[in-house]
């Protein structure tokens, strides 16, 4: 047990989250982990802030189902799709949004609804053909929306000056509502964000440029994973509340 190569894997980052996660496997709603995740990066914490889009019907898949019933997070749920919305409202307590969450507030857009296939694949139009799944969404059924930022929903909803944790996952414009977004007015300790081969660089590069670094990518799948560099340093004190 006082091999280097022992030691250094009882020392493993990946081996400890792995453990972690086989243990408590059976609590997880997330599609691919990221509740658990979430708890891991942040000890558990109880009474903390998500905010979560697409939300679905806020429990199959949900990344933020088990923060919210099981450790007492509040928050805010953002969905478009009509679909979805009867559920959401019955299956959650948090504040739901119905707007779409882009780069900016008070737009009318094309959404693609692909209900009659897997709705959690409905996405904006215009971004909807960055992926395999474009196909699918270009058979979809089109409906207009508003549009609202990211900046505008965590305003609307008073959302704290530090929000925990933040999932985005809207099928293709993850990196518009993001690069629209004003870094300097709220961080955020964890974020989970859906990307693919057009967004993926230009989401790492954004997100390291504005304090946050990316973790366990062999894990994450189409999904990147940041924390902020306070908290990944030990130094989750110095995580404050930007300057008004």
């Amino acid at each position: 047990m006082n091999r280097a190569e022992i030691t250094d894997l009882l020392r493993s980052q990946d081996l400890a989250f792995l453990a972690y996660c086989v243990a408590r496997r059976r609590r997880s709603r997330a599609q691919i982990l990221q509740d658990l995740w979430v708890c891991y990066e942040l000890g558990e914490k109880r009474e903390g802030f998500f905010v979560e889009f697409g939300s679905t019907n806020g429990l199959t898949n949900s990344n933020t189902w088990f923060l919210e019933k099981e450790l007492g997070w509040k928050g805010i749920l953002a969905e478009p799709n009509p679909v979805w919305h009867a559920d959401l409202a019955a299956n959650r307590g948090a504040h739901i949004e119905h707007r779409c969450v882009s780069s900016r507030s008070g737009a009318i857009v094309t959404f693609l609804t692909t209900d009659g296939v897997d709705p959690e694949l409905s996405a904006i139009a215009a971004f909807a053909d960055g992926d395999h799944f474009a196909d699918v969404r270009s058979k979809g059924n089109r409906i207009d929306v508003e549009t609202i930022s990211l900046n505008d929903l965590l305003d609307r909803y008073d959302a704290p000056a530090v929000v925990d944790y933040i999932s985005i996952d809207t099928e293709g414009n993850e990196l518009d509502i993001l690069s629209s977004f004003d870094f300097g007015k709220r961080r955020f300790r964890l974020i989970s964000v859906e990307q693919n081969p057009n967004t993926e660089r230009g989401i790492q590069d954004l997100l390291q440029k504005n304090g946050y670094v990316r973790v366990f990518p062999q894990f994450s799948q189409w999904d990147g994973w940041y924390v902020s560099t306070e908290l990944r340093s030990g130094r989750d004190h110095d995580i404050v509340a930007p300057a008004a």
